[in-house]
């Protein structure tokens, strides 16, 4: 009888866990975890980097950072508000995919 009480305490755990994971919508109206398919080049990364950054005037903005996230970057600031940005874009076309805040 010990086991049926576990047994649920670990549905109720493996149900929070499928909750608490983040799903977006992605672009052609089919739902999942959003990734950006990029066919650059690794090399081109960094200048990919260096333009997306021109491009968002980032060198303005306190706190800016670029980092890779599921294939896309993910472009962190603080507004003039003094609210924290979190924007996805697309490497090959730097177009924003999505907005997390």
């Amino acid at each position: 009888m010990k086991t049926l009480p576990s047994l649920i305490v670990a549905a109720i755990v493996a149900g929070t866990a499928l909750v608490a994971t983040p799903v977006f919508a992605v672009p052609g109206g089919s739902t999942g975890i959003l990734t950006c398919s990029s066919g650059i080049n690794q090399r081109f990364i960094g200048q990919a980097k260096r333009d997306l950054a021109v491009e968002l005037q980032l060198s303005t903005k306190p706190g800016s950072t670029i980092d890779d996230w599921n294939g896309c970057f993910k472009v962190q600031y603080t507004d003039d508000t003094g609210h924290t940005v979190v924007e996805l874009y697309d490497p090959d076309s730097l177009s924003l995919v999505n907005v997390l805040n």
